[in-house]
């Protein structure tokens, strides 16, 4: 299923040219067809990640200045062992991803429609800990779909959960949400981002600029 999504939304960004390319501005857009009248994600959240096949949002927000830039800040902060990042068995991050840099492209107009998306995986493509958001959503008890009107928070887990996206409200620059690392034995764990400089209401993905990241953990104790 998720290599027909893969290319079926391969299929979409060569069909269609650059300006003509739709951005996600509703919360429910992640889990759309990638073929359908308006295409949405296919479940992938385009982090980069083996979940998601390799696909960041840069794959399709094309056109960016390149000159945002992303943090992401766990409290408590991770660990450091042997110099080396790590988190440590079943602690809870609250984390703030914010973006910086944020400005207005080219035809962006105002009111930019900004968003992020947030997972951790091991080497296999295996989602690891629980996610949750400041909507009291949690990928422990994942929700189906996403709700109708959208959660009043910054973020929300739906679907197969298997990473945070953001709820669409014009000019976010930051999201809020939790991350509860998995017992030990998980071994080493990624942790994928990415934050995109929206424009205008999400009408188009071109001129928006992207930041896509990763962070490498150990397992600390």
């Amino acid at each position: 299923m998720r290599k027909s999504t893969a290319i079926a939304i391969g299929a979409v960004a060569v069909l269609l040219p650059a300006s003509a390319a739709l951005a996600f501005p509703f919360g429910n857009s992640w889990h759309m067809p990638a073929d359908g009248v308006r295409a949405g994600a296919g479940g992938i959240y385009g982090l980069g990640s083996v979940t998601d096949w390799g696909i960041t949002c840069a794959h399709c927000h094309t056109g960016g200045m390149g000159t945002i830039g992303a943090t992401v800040t766990p409290t408590p902060a991770w660990q450091l062992v042997n110099n080396v990042e790590a988190y440590k068995p079943g602690q809870v991050y609250n984390i703030t991803l914010t973006m910086t840099g944020e400005h207005l492209g080219l035809n962006q107009g105002t009111n930019n429609l900004n968003g992020m998306a947030f997972s951790v995986e091991d080497a296999g493509g295996a989602v690891k800990g629980v996610l949750g958001t400041d909507n009291n959503v949690s990928s422990a008890n994942c929700p189906a779909a996403y709700p109708s009107p959208d959660p009043a928070g910054t973020t929300y887990v739906y679907g197969d959960c298997h990473g945070v996206i953001f709820v669409p409200k014009p000019n976010s620059t930051s999201w809020t949400f939790s991350w509860t690392a998995p017992a030990a034995g998980a071994g080493p764990l990624t942790v994928y981002y990415g934050v995109v400089d929206g424009d205008a209401h999400g009408k188009s993905s071109k001129d928006d600029d992207t930041k896509m990241g990763t962070i490498k953990l150990s397992q600390g104790n």
